[in-house]
């Protein structure tokens, strides 16, 4: 091995670090490794800084870094407790641009939060589970947003939506964020909410 392959190796040992920091699973693990590997292979004639140059390689490590603060992110939530998992959404919402109130315990009407923001008023529903939400909890959502007469509806699921409960939501002022969608809102990026406008009718 030459000289130089060996200094990429050893960086690479860095970039990305520890790989079982960030919660993935093998199969992911696995992946990043064999990517991480081909670039080491295929450097063996280029030093660290000519490697550095290449748009390729730049494009893929910012490829690399946002999967792994993606897996990251995805997998902080579920260290909370269903009330601070609320309190960390609430919080990110506030960081927005938007106004929280937040609920607790029995006898919320099916609102964790109530968001403010741009103007409108959006019942928030926090579901920090591993499996994917179905249907149900968005039909769910859906009467309550109704009962509420909220201009609009927010599902926040770590584990995602299936495909029918994405179905369901789908032309309706209610808006699904995922983990990733909790990453950018961390990174200060506003989600695009979905709301009533003035000739939706409320009771379809």
């Amino acid at each position: 091995m030459s000289k130089w392959k060996v200094k990429i190796q050893n960086r690479s040992n860095d970039i990305p670090p520890k790989l079982e920091d960030f919660g993935l699973t093998e199969e992911l693990r696995a992946e990043i490794k064999r990517e991480w590997r081909r670039w080491i292979e295929t450097s063996h004639n280029m030093t660290p800084e000519q490697l550095d140059r290449l748009p390729e390689y730049q494009e893929f490590k910012e490829k690399q870094r946002r999967l792994l603060d993606y897996e990251r992110a995805r997998n902080r939530p579920r260290e909370l407790s269903g009330w601070e998992f609320e309190r960390e959404v609430a919080r990110l919402f506030r960081k927005i641009g938007g106004y929280t109130e937040t609920t607790r315990g029995s006898g919320d009407g099916g609102v964790d939060i109530r968001l403010y923001f741009s103007g409108r008023m959006l019942v928030v529903q926090c579901k920090n589970h591993t499996a994917p939400v179905s249907p149900s909890v968005v039909r769910e959502l859906y009467g309550v947003l109704l009962h509420e007469e909220a201009d609009g509806a927010v599902l926040v699921a770590t584990g995602g939506f299936s495909n029918a409960a994405k179905e369901f939501a789908e032309g309706k002022p209610i808006t699904l964020l995922d983990s990733s969608d909790v990453f950018r809102m961390e990174k200060g990026i506003a989600p695009s909410f979905s709301f009533f406008d003035e000739t939706s009718a409320r009771n379809t």
